[in-house]
Formats: structure tokens, C-alpha cells, sequence
């Protein structure tokens, strides 16, 4: 909010680098890196997530992956869905992925909080999640 009223360049910066960190610290944490035999093209971009992706992947040989979580009621009424807008606007193939069923356990604060004092362990998750 403050920044559509008096746009500030040196913080704009500072967010673009935090963002450019995060991203990389996700790549790592999801893969050690960059998968052997894949092009990547990590970028940060600044605006909505679905119309940023849809311009971005704008060739037939692009994939947009997504995630077709469940959202809020509020989230709903406030914003269209990414991995609904990339399926309805992209020229290339959309992946949308369904939540796991560890996502769907721990995926509120108060499920997650009942996660940390529920004991479930790594095993007992991942037994649950190949079940369905």
C-alpha cells in the first residue's frame, strides 16, 4: 500500500533482492539446485502471479507448473485463482498440482500447530499420503 502511494526505487531494490534470495533458497531446498537436463530461467517480477507467468511463458515449449491448492473463502472473493488464470490465458501446457495430503493436514495454523504437538512423525505422513 505504501508504495503505490509514493513508490520508493531503494526499497523496490531491497524486496527485489530478498525475493531473488527467497527464490533461490527455494530452488535449492526443492532440488539441491538446478535439475540436471532442465533449462531454467529464475526470474523475479514484480505484479499479479497469473499474468505474470502467462507473459512470461509465452512459447509452445514452455510449462507453467502451478499449485491447484484450496483457497479461503476470502482469498476467493478478493483474487482469481493463479493456476486459474494460467489455465484459461496460457499458450503453452499448465501443470496445476492438487495439494499432497501432508499439505492438506498441516495446511492452516492451527492444523499445523496440531501437527507440531500431534507426534505425527515423517513416516506416519508419508504412509498416510501413499495411501490416497
Amino acid at each position: 500500500m505504501a508504495d503505490r502511494r509514493a513508490p520508493n526505487p531503494m526499497l523496490r531494490k531491497v524486496w527485489q533482492e530478498a525475493a531473488r534470495q527467497r527464490l533461490t533458497e527455494s530452488i535449492e531446498a526443492a532440488w539441491a539446485g538446478e535439475p540436471d537436463g532442465v533449462v531454467m530461467m529464475p526470474t523475479v517480477v514484480r505484479g499479479s502471479a497469473g499474468e505474470v507467468l502467462v507473459e512470461l511463458a509465452d512459447q509452445l515449449t514452455d510449462v507453467i507448473v502451478v499449485g491447484a491448492g484450496r483457497r479461503g473463502v476470502l482469498a476467493r472473493i478478493g483474487h482469481a485463482g493463479t493456476s486459474r488464470y494460467c489455465l484459461a490465458h496460457a499458450k503453452c501446457p499448465v501443470l496445476a498440482v492438487p495439494p499432497s495430503a501432508l499439505a492438506r493436514y498441516a495446511g492452516r495454523w492451527s492444523r499445523a500447530l496440531a501437527f507440531r504437538h500431534h507426534g505425527l512423525n515423517a513416516d506416519e505422513a508419508f504412509d498416510g499420503a501413499d495411501r490416497q
